[in-house]
């Protein structure tokens, strides 16, 4: 176990609102110092942290970082269809989504059932149900990948 590990361990034992107030302020200093020195590796990981809260919407980045690491049912890795692309069809559909999710969701429904028996319409049908579906929490899509994930 790391040592920031054990640290935090120990932070929950016996941790209140105070002591999360400061551990908030040291981390922010760290990210700060990672900032100036290497700021894209600052926000990878920034985005690393909102990818791992299931109450923090979807934006672009972590959508794509999700995407990235996808192992699609046909052999391949990541993106099945670019953010532009999924952007466009949300927009002439006229879906009142998230673009982020409706890119996350697309994609993962060819990685999960990619197949040949489908074509574009099929997998738009399929990721417009999950979003759409009215008994499911907000942020399900989230909640979902995070439990998977995390």
């Amino acid at each position: 176990m790391s040592e920031f590990k054990e640290l935090i361990d120990e932070y929950l034992a016996v941790t209140d609102i105070e002591d999360m107030k400061r551990l908030t302020k040291v981390i922010d200093c760290i990210f700060d110092d990672l900032k100036e020195t290497d700021p894209e590796k600052a926000k990878k990981y920034i985005t690393k942290i909102k990818l791992s809260q299931k109450a923090i919407p979807w934006d672009k980045a972590q959508a794509e970082m999700a995407v990235k690491k996808m192992k699609n049912k046909d052999g391949t890795t990541g993106e099945h269809w670019a953010y532009d692309k999924t952007t466009d069809v949300l927009e002439k559909r006229g879906y009142d989504f998230n673009p982020a999710e409706w890119y996350y969701v697309l994609n993962m429904v060819y990685s999960d059932f990619g197949s040949e028996r489908f074509d574009t319409e099929d997998y738009v049908s399929l990721a417009y149900d999950i979003i759409s579906d009215v008994d499911a929490p907000k942020n399900a899509t989230k909640k979902t990948f995070v439990a998977k994930h995390y």
